[in-house]
């Protein structure tokens, strides 16, 4: 069951209800650089609220989502690397 809650949005401080809600799905975006590094992204949502007495243009409620980023990083093998012309600071010959 929700709770009225206040929070702050666009600077001023709103009522809203604080949703309960259970995650469906928590998936992992995997990008490749063109260094050859993946990098993972997943958010992980925390609160979920419902803005009180404020809508979209088109009459639907308005939702403010708080969570957290979730970062990974493989680095880009060295044949990858060279493949790629990418040089680090700790790879190039002074």
């Amino acid at each position: 069951m929700s709770a009225r809650v206040k929070i702050e949005f666009e600077g001023r401080q709103v009522e809203a209800d604080d949703l309960e809600f259970k995650a469906d799905k928590e998936d992992w975006n995997s990008y490749t650089a063109e260094d050859g590094a993946v990098i993972k992204l997943k958010h992980v949502t925390a609160k979920i609220y419902r803005l009180v007495d404020r809508t979209k243009e088109d009459g639907s409620p308005m939702y403010v989502v708080c969570g957290t980023a979730l970062l990974t990083t493989t680095p880009p093998s060295s044949e990858a690397r060279e493949k790629s012309g990418f040089e680090s600071e700790a790879t190039r010959e002074v």
